[in-house]
């Protein structure tokens, strides 16, 4: 049994005490992805037992400014607050295992590609 209005009814997400870019963002979620936007809201409702609602309000308020509502940007944002994002770097040569370094790659024949399009260029 599906319940479209469970959240928007939910009594907790009546109080007052909950900041209005919760239910602004909810808005544009549900405008944007339909019923899948609900169920993903409800994920970033419950990131609050991890982090807190401060960092969670902070991080749906610059989603809001960016103008992206999306779960994953808002975890990314999260992450970057609570400073658990990793920073990807570059190996130097002297990093490298060695057997990366003797790694090739072989290019593609398109030519074989014309067997897919009957032999028709485009």
């Amino acid at each position: 049994m599906k319940k479209p209005r469970a959240i928007r009814d939910a009594h907790a997400f009546q109080s007052s005490d909950i900041p209005d870019v919760f239910r602004r963002f909810h808005r544009k979620m549900r405008e944007h992805e339909g019923a899948s936007g609900d169920r993903k809201f409800i994920r970033l409702l419950l990131l609050h037992r991890e982090i807190g609602m401060e960092k969670l309000t902070q991080a749906l308020l610059e989603a809001e400014q960016a103008q992206i509502y999306r779960y994953e940007v808002v975890h990314e944002i999260i992450q970057r607050l609570s400073n658990n994002c990793l920073k990807i770097q570059d190996l130097s040569k002297e990093k490298t295992p060695v057997n990366l370094l003797d790694y090739k790659i072989q290019k593609a024949n398109i030519a074989q590609y014309g067997q897919l399009t009957g032999g028709q260029m485009k």
